[in-house]
């Protein structure tokens, strides 16, 4: 009691006290300033950068089953975030579904193998017809091997070799939001990355035949944190400009 009966002190805790909420505010609006900075500097680099976001999957076509858990919701959830984001930073998205729809729009070709056809030619036609610069296709993985789990991405370089640049850059911050750390993949047998000439990419957010990862994954916190990944890469990809080789010449 007797430290707190002197002047002194009791002066410095109402000073404290009445001081508090105007550094608070100092920092809140220094914190605003410099977010405002960094915004206007990144949308400088990506702003106006045409994307394709890919929800895999849709209406009768449901992906990986593990319960009542469907592969096609968690696609379109993580899109959904990830196109907020690109928009926010300036760029312009276009996503081949907003709902739980797929895109075989002929009614005269509704057997399953046929149908699942033309709806990837409609996403291939949707990324052309967009003029997007890069596809971001986002599916969830499955496997029959209980243990494997985690987030990689797959890219063909055959079709553009940039496809592995944004593949490795959006594994990278993939690994910084998963525990697991996986690879990103070159591979010849996806249809949208052996069909499309920009540099495309398959995203598999995580697996849905891994329990560890299936409960994350219908978490909005965690597809948020995807999504971020996701996008963080996306800008990198667009901001890092790759070393260019030497020309071949006299050296000069």
């Amino acid at each position: 009691m007797r430290f707190w009966q002197r002047r002194g002190v009791r002066r410095w805790v109402v000073l404290g006290i009445i001081a508090a909420p105007i550094v608070a505010a100092a920092l809140v609006g220094y914190y605003r300033w410099w977010a405002g900075q960094v915004n206007q500097a990144l949308s400088r680099t990506v702003a106006g950068r045409r994307v394709l976001v890919d929800p895999g999957h849709g209406g009768i076509d449901p992906g990986v089953i593990r319960g009542d858990l469907l592969e096609k919701d968690i696609n379109l959830a993580i899109s959904l975030e990830l196109k907020k984001l690109l928009q926010e930073a300036g760029m312009t998205v276009l996503l081949t579904r907003e709902t739980d729809i797929d895109l075989c729009y002929s009614k005269e070709e509704e057997e399953t193998g046929r149908r699942k056809k033309l709806d990837l030619r409609s996403r291939v036609a949707l990324t052309e017809t967009f003029g997007a610069e890069i596809y971001l296709g986002i599916h969830t993985n499955a496997s029959t091997i209980a243990g494997c789990k985690g987030p990689q991405t797959f890219y063909r370089s055959a079709s553009n070799p940039d496809g592995g640049r944004l593949a490795a850059l959006i594994q990278e911050e993939l690994s910084k939001v998963s525990p697991t750390v996986r690879q990103a993949a070159d591979v010849n047998n996806q249809f949208m990355l052996k069909t499309l000439k920009i540099p495309a990419v398959t995203v598999e957010v995580g697996f849905l035949s891994n329990g560890q990862d299936a409960a994350k994954l219908v978490r909005p916190a965690v597809q948020r944190r995807l999504a971020w990944a996701i996008f963080t890469g996306t800008v990198r990809f667009f901001a890092e400009v790759p070393e260019e080789q030497p020309a071949p010449g006299n050296g000069r």
